[in-house]
Parts: structure tokens; sequence; C-alpha cells
């Protein structure tokens, strides 16, 4: 490592830390500031609506499903850009066919 290299690199770091610390101390600066209310400051906002007191319920067998396809799918399709025998159209095609299939196969399944 040269000598120049050596003061160069913690300069360049130092310069840089001190523009981005300048930079949040005027944007601190220049924000506005509210009104603080201290009754209202810790009441969570959620837009006057009602919530429900029951348990709320996520369905992801959807998600999930979709996402086993989709990996299915980038598999496949690795393994056919990395296979250096098929050159040409041949991996297109048979990505589009791979894909075509999946989603026939989740239109029919209701995915």
């Amino acid at each position: 490592m040269s000598l120049e290299a050596s003061y160069l690199l913690p300069l360049a770091f130092g310069l840089a830390l001190g523009v981005i610390l300048v930079i949040y101390w005027i944007g601190g600066r220049i924000t506005f500031k509210g009104a603080v209310d201290e009754e209202e400051s810790h009441i969570p906002y959620a837009c006057g609506e009602e919530f429900a007191t029951g348990e709320v319920r996520v369905h992801l067998e959807r998600f999930f499903v979709f996402a086993v396809y989709l990996l299915i799918f980038d598999v496949l399709i690795f393994i056919l850009a990395t296979a250096f025998t098929i050159t040409g159209i041949l991996p297109v095609l048979y990505s589009v066919v791979i894909l075509t299939s999946a989603v026939v196969f989740m239109m029919f399944k209701g995915v």
C-alpha cells in the first residue's frame, strides 16, 4: 500500500462522514416542528376506525402456493441458463412453456 493511499482513504471517509453530518444537521434545523400535545402523543393513529376486538387472521395459503411455484420456476430457469449444451431459442421456449403451464395450473387450482 503506497503512502498516498494510506492517508487518502481515511481522509475521504472523514470528509464523506462530515458532509453527511452537516446535511443531517441542516435538515434538522429547517424541518417543521409541530406542536407537542402530551395527552394525544401516546395514542396510536387509527384514522378514526373502530377495530375488531377479536383475533385478526391473515390467510397466507395463496401467497405460499404462489411462492412455491415461483421458486420452482426460478430453479428451472437457473438450470436452463447454466446448461451449456442448450443454446439458441430452446431455453426461452422451455421457459415460456414452464411459465405458461404454471399460470394455467394456478388458474385451474384457484390460486
